[in-house]
């Protein structure tokens, strides 16, 4: 937010100053500030915080996440009951938005998946920490991190 207010007042201060370059000497000088304090105004107004993006991203992952678990819990197609189920996918919600991947819903678990184990291993430590119960799996060519439910 701070960045963002200091690209737009910097790009006000630079077209101020060019529009009176222009008043003053009538020269085309003005463009050479104006450019850049076009630049600023527009960079500053289009800015997007990654923490917006990152709470977006959270929001629609556990939204949907929540649907098809409670879709299958009604079918009988998970294990667990709908209480637990909220309550655990509620613990892991910090860590949905930081993943920007949408993990899969099985029958007794969520499963979530990696490319490299170092990455398998620090996602399996933060979803441990929260008090969840968490096991790495190596498939053919990726890491899966399971969260028992």
């Amino acid at each position: 937010m701070l960045l963002r207010l200091n690209y737009l007042l910097s790009g006000l201060l630079l077209i101020v100053l060019s529009a009176a370059l222009y008043v003053v000497y009538r020269d085309f000088f003005y463009l050479v500030i104006m450019i850049p304090g076009l630049y600023l105004v527009i960079s500053g107004a289009t800015y997007v915080d990654q923490e917006q993006i990152n709470r977006k991203v959270e929001s629609i992952v556990y939204e949907r996440i929540v649907d098809q678990g409670l879709k299958r819990i009604e079918r009988g197609a998970m294990k667990v009951d709908r209480d637990r189920f909220l309550k655990d996918v509620e613990l892991m919600r910090p860590i949905l938005g930081q993943r920007n991947l949408m993990p899969d819903v099985g029958y007794d678990a969520i499963v979530f998946r990696c490319n490299t184990e170092s990455e398998a291993n620090e996602l399996a430590e933060r979803i441990r920490s929260r008090g969840l119960q968490v096991s790495t799996v190596q498939s053919y060519k990726e890491w899966l991190v399971r969260v028992e439910l």
